[in-house]
C-alpha cells in the first residue's frame, strides 16, 4: 500500500507564513539600504578627498608664495592678497572659490578665507592665513624676514489571530527562493564596496598626482625665470636650465591621509628637443594603494635681454650676400618680398636664415647648387628695435686759463679762452684733473702728443663744441669712467687715439647731430686710428677703413655704414635701424649689426660673439629688457 506523506500533514499557519515573509523583507530592505549607503559613501569620500586636497593645494601655494615673494597688498576685507610680482589670491563668496590673477580657480567650496598683516612690539611682521572648508581647516602665520546609518523597519502587530495554514512545501519554496535572492544582493553588495574602494583610491590618486604636477610646475617656473635672470644668452640659459629642471624629484611626501593612507607623488622633468623654444614634459604620478599618471607638456623660449635678437645681422629689408662673404652666426629679416635675400659669388653662412613665416620658399635668391647658404625657416620678431632717446646736453663751468712754464723761456698755454690745447712739446703728456665736469670750446691734439685725463673715483663728464685730435692720443687715468659730449664736429688724423689701452666700459662718447637734415655728420676712422670705447652719433654716418680699429658699441641714427679696407671691429651691437650697412674689402666685424640694409662682398667677414658691454648709456640695456616666455598645454592622463 502506497502512502502519501503530504496527505493529512497539517501545514503552517498565514501568520507564521506573513511572519516569515515580512521577516525576508526587512533583510532585503537592509540589504538594499546598505548598498545606497554605500553609493552615497563613495560619493561623498571621493567629493571629500577632492576638497581636502583643494585646501592643502591651496594653503600650500600660497604660504609658499609669502616665503619667497614680498607682500604688496591686504584687501580691506581681508579677502585678498597680492603680491610684488603681481601675482593675486581673492575669496568669491558668491561661489565659495579661490582664484588667482588670472581668474584660475585653485579651490572650491570654501567657507572662509581671510588674510591678515599683523606687526609685532618689535617691528616683525607676519602674515595670518585662515582657510575653512567643510571637511578641513587650515591656520597659519608666516613671519616675514561620522557612520552610516540604517534604515530599521520593526514588524507590525498582526491582525490575524486565526487563519488557514499552506502547505510546507510552498513555505520551503518561498524561503529557498528569498534566501537566494538575499545572498545575490549581499554579493552584489560586497562586491560594490570592493569596487567604490578601488574607485575612490584612484580618484584620490588622481587628485594627488594633479596637486604635485600643479605645485611642481610652479617650482618650475620660479627656476626657469631664476635661470634666465642668472644668464646672458640663449646657450648658457637652456645648458643651465636643462640641468637644473630636469631628471626625477624626490617623491612628494607631504600630504595629509586620506582614509588612513599615506598618499605619495612622483614627478619627473623631461627634455624633448634643443630648438627655441624648447619643449619639456612634466609626468606626476599619484600613488595611494591605486595608481594614476598625468602629464603636461610646455614651452620656453628665450628672449634677448636686450630687447634685440641674439645674432649675427637684423635688417628689415634686403640682405645682399656676395664675393667671398662670410657670416658666423645667425641672420635675420623682416621683409616678405621676394628674393630679399641675394646670395652669389661663394658667400658663406654658418647659422640659420630667418624670414616672416609663410616666406621661407620665396626669401632667399641663390643657385641651386650653393650649398654655403642654407634656406629660410621661418620666424616671427616682431618690431625693429628702435635708437633710445639722444640725451640732453648738459652745460659746465670753463676752466680757468693754465699755462705750462718749462724754464725761464718755456712756457705755453695748455688752457686758453676755453680751449685745451695740447699741441706743442711743453704741453705734452699734460693730465688734466678733473675734480668735477668740465666744458671746452675746442679739444686739439697735435705732433702726437697725450692727453691724459684724470677721472678720480668717480665717473666724470666733458662737454666740448669741436674734438680735434689731428694726430695724438687721449688717455684715461683713474678709477672712474668719462663721458665725452661733443656737439659740433669730430676729426681724427694720422694713427690718433682715444682709450687705446682703457677698459671699454670706461669710456663713451656722443656726437650730436647735425643742425642741417641735408647735411648729416661724419665719424671716419682709418690709417690705424683706434677708439676704444662706445659711440652714439645722432645722425651720423659711419666710414670705417684703411686698417682704422673699434671696440665699443655703436649706435647711430645715420643713413650709411661703411667698413671696409682691413679694418677691425669688436663691437657687440651696432644699432643703426636706419643704415644701409657696406661691409667689404677684407674689414672685420665681431659683433652683431642691426640696420635697415646689409651687403657683405670682397671678403668681408661679420662673425657674432655674446655682447660683453651689456651696462651703460649706449648698451643693449636701453632698448629694454626682454622677458623669457612659458607656453603650457593641458594635463593629459596617460593610464
Amino acid at each position: 500500500m502506497k502512502v502519501n506523506w503530504l496527505r493529512g500533514e497539517k501545514g503552517l499557519t498565514l501568520i507564521e507564513l506573513l511572519a516569515g515573509m515580512t521577516l525576508t523583507a526587512i533583510i532585503m530592505l537592509m540589504i538594499f539600504n546598505v548598498f545606497i549607503s554605500i553609493q552615497e559613501q563613495y560619493s561623498n569620500q571621493s567629493a571629500e578627498a577632492k576638497q581636502l586636497f583643494d585646501v592643502t593645494y591651496a594653503a600650500k601655494i600660497i604660504t609658499k608664495k609669502m616665503r619667497t615673494t614680498e607682500v604688496e597688498e591686504v584687501s580691506e576685507s581681508h579677502s585678498a592678497i597680492k603680491f610684488s610680482d603681481g601675482t593675486e589670491f581673492v575669496y568669491n563668496s558668491s561661489d565659495r572659490s579661490i582664484v588667482n590673477e588670472k581668474n584660475t580657480t585653485i579651490a572650491t567650496n570654501i567657507d572662509r578665507f581671510y588674510v591678515e598683516m599683523k606687526n609685532d612690539e618689535n617691528g616683525n611682521q607676519s602674515v595670518v592665513l585662515i582657510i575653512e572648508s567643510p571637511q578641513k581647516t587650515v591656520e597659519t602665520e608666516i613671519v616675514i624676514r561620522g557612520g552610516n546609518k540604517v534604515n530599521k523597519r520593526g514588524s507590525r502587530k498582526s491582525l490575524y489571530t486565526n487563519s488557514s495554514g499552506f502547505t510546507l512545501l510552498g513555505t520551503v519554496l518561498v524561503m529557498v527562493i528569498t534566501s537566494i535572492i538575499g545572498m545575490t544582493l549581499l554579493n552584489v553588495t560586497s562586491n560594490s564596496l570592493n569596487i567604490s574602494s578601488i574607485e575612490r583610491d584612484s580618484q584620490s590618486a588622481f587628485y594627488i598626482a594633479e596637486a604635485a604636477l600643479t605645485v611642481e610646475m610652479a617650482n618650475v617656473e620660479e627656476t626657469i625665470h631664476d635661470v634666465y635672470s642668472r644668464t646672458d644668452n640663449e646657450y648658457s640659459f637652456f645648458s643651465t636650465l636643462t640641468s637644473e629642471l630636469t631628471g626625477e624629484r624626490a617623491p612628494y611626501t607631504n600630504f595629509e591621509q586620506v582614509f588612513g593612507k599615506n598618499p605619495k607623488a612622483i614627478i619627473n622633468v623631461e627634455e624633448l628637443n634643443e630648438g627655441n623654444p624648447r619643449e619639456y614634459k612634466i609626468t606626476s604620478t599619484g600613488i595611494i594603494e591605486e595608481e594614476r599618471t598625468i602629464e603636461q607638456k610646455f614651452y620656453v623660449e628665450w628672449a634677448s635681454k636686450s630687447g634685440v635678437p641674439d645674432m649675427a645681422l637684423f635688417v628689415s629689408n634686403n640682405i645682399s650676400l656676395a664675393g667671398g662673404g662670410y657670416i658666423k652666426g645667425d641672420i635675420a629679416t623682416l621683409s616678405s618680398q621676394p628674393n630679399t635675400i641675394t646670395a652669389k659669388g661663394g658667400a658663406r653662412v654658418d647659422g640659420k636664415i630667418y624670414v616672416p613665416v609663410g616666406y621661407e620658399k620665396l626669401a632667399v635668391d641663390k643657385p641651386s647648387w650653393m650649398t654655403t647658404v642654407p634656406d629660410a625657416e621661418g620666424k616671427d620678431f616682431g618690431e625693429m628695435p628702435k635708437l633710445p632717446s639722444f640725451p640732453e646736453i648738459p652745460s659746465y663751468r670753463i676752466p680757468d686759463d693754465v699755462i705750462i712754464q718749462k724754464d725761464d723761456w718755456n712756457k705755453s698755454a695748455v688752457i686758453k679762452n676755453g680751449d685745451l690745447l695740447v699741441n706743442d712739446w711743453i704741453t705734452n703728456n699734460y693730465t688734466l684733473n678733473m675734480s668735477d665736469n668740465m666744458q671746452f670750446n675746442n679739444i686739439e691734439i697735435k705732433q702726437n702728443n697725450t692727453l691724459n685725463i684724470n677721472t678720480g673715483t668717480s665717473d666724470k663728464e666733458i662737454v666740448v663744441k669741436d674734438l680735434n685730435i689731428q694726430n695724438g692720443h687721449i688717455n684715461i687715468i683713474g678709477r672712474g669712467g668719462l663721458t665725452i659730449y661733443v656737439t659740433g664736429e669730430m676729426n681724427f688724423g694720422s694713427a690718433s687715439s682715444v682709450n687705446k689701452n682703457g677698459k671699454v666700459n670706461k669710456l663713451n662718447i656722443f656726437l650730436k647731430g647735425s643742425d642741417n637734415p641735408k647735411k648729416r655728420k661724419e665719424v671716419k676712422l682709418s690709417g690705424g686710428q683706434v677708439i676704444n670705447g662706445s659711440l652714439f652719433a645722432e645722425d651720423a654716418d659711419i666710414k670705417f677703413t684703411g686698417g682704422s680699429g673699434f671696440i665699443g658699441n655703436i649706435f647711430t641714427g645715420g643713413k650709411e655704414i661703411s667698413v671696409s679696407g682691413g679694418n677691425w671691429t669688436e663691437a657687440p651691437l651696432i644699432l643703426a635701424p636706419n643704415a644701409d650697412f657696406t661691409l667689404s674689402g677684407g674689414g672685420n666685424i665681431k659683433g652683431s649689426v642691426i640696420a635697415r640694409s646689409f651687403a657683405i662682398s670682397g671678403g668681408g667677414s661679420l662673425e657674432y660673439v655674446d655682447p660683453q658691454i651689456k651696462e651703460g648709456p649706449i648698451s643693449g640695456e636701453q632698448l629694454g629688457s626682454g622677458e623669457v616666455i612659458i607656453t603650457k598645454e593641458p594635463l593629459l592622463e596617460t593610464n
